[in-house]
C-alpha cells in the first residue's frame, strides 16, 4: 500500500473556451502532475506498468476542517487516481476489473492505494 500525503483532488468536468476549444483547469493539472511524481517513485519496486488485470483499493482521506459542499463524489475522486496512474503503476485503468473505494475524513488529508494482479 502506498500513502501519498496530497489532500484528495476530484476530477472534474471538462471546460470549453468560446472557440470549442476543451481544457481541464489548471488547478487539477498542478494536482495530477503532483500525484504523478509521488507514484513515480514506487516504479522502482516492481516492473512497471503492470498488463494485466487489477484489483485496487483506493481511500481518499478529506481534511476534517475543510468545507466539503464543493467536492466530488466518491467517483470523481477515483477517476484522478486512476487516471494520473496510467503508464506509471498501469499501462491503464481499464485494466481494473474490481475496485473498492472509501472516502473519509481525517485531521490529515492523503490518499491511500493498494494494488493486486488478478
Amino acid at each position: 500500500m502506498i500513502r501519498i500525503p496530497l489532500d484528495p483532488y476530484p476530477k472534474p468536468r471538462h471546460r470549453t473556451t468560446k472557440g470549442g476549444r476543451t481544457y481541464m483547469p489548471k488547478e487539477y493539472q498542478a494536482h495530477q502532475m503532483a500525484l504523478q511524481a509521488h507514484l513515480m517513485d514506487y516504479r522502482t519496486v516492481v516492473d512497471y506498468p503492470l498488463l494485466g488485470p487489477l484489483a485496487v483499493t483506493m481511500r481518499f482521506v478529506r481534511p476534517a476542517k475543510r468545507d466539503h459542499r464543493k467536492d466530488g463524489d466518491f467517483d470523481n475522486y477515483a477517476k484522478m487516481l486512476t487516471d494520473a496512474a496510467n503508464g506509471i503503476l498501469w499501462k491503464d485503468d481499464r485494466q481494473i476489473v474490481e475496485a473498492h473505494v472509501f472516502v473519509t475524513e481525517g485531521e490529515e488529508g492523503r490518499i491511500e492505494l493498494d494494488w493486486w494482479e488478478l
